[in-house]
């Protein structure tokens, strides 16, 4: 089951706010619980194709884990 990208979009405008709280408590910094946040949904949306449907697209778990995953290791270093 592939998940459209307007699926995708409506999640995501659902999903977000909530993630993103959940990353700013874990972080204590909004611009890298933003970051974050911002980086494991674009990876989830690349592997849209991959979605099994074995769970509701809201609860997004790979999403979350990648998030969580994300959060415990340090970003790169923006050059510029």
């Amino acid at each position: 089951m592939s998940v459209s990208q307007e699926e995708f979009g409506t999640t995501y405008t659902q999903c977000r706010e909530r993630l993103l709280n959940s990353m700013t408590t874990v972080l204590r910094v909004r611009s890298a619980a933003e970051d974050v946040t911002a980086a494991a949904f674009a990876t989830a949306f690349e592997k849209r194709s991959s979605f099994r449907g074995e769970s509701k697209l809201e609860a997004l778990p790979p999403v979350y884990q990648r998030i969580l995953d994300r959060a415990t290791r340090p970003l790169p270093s923006k050059k510029g």
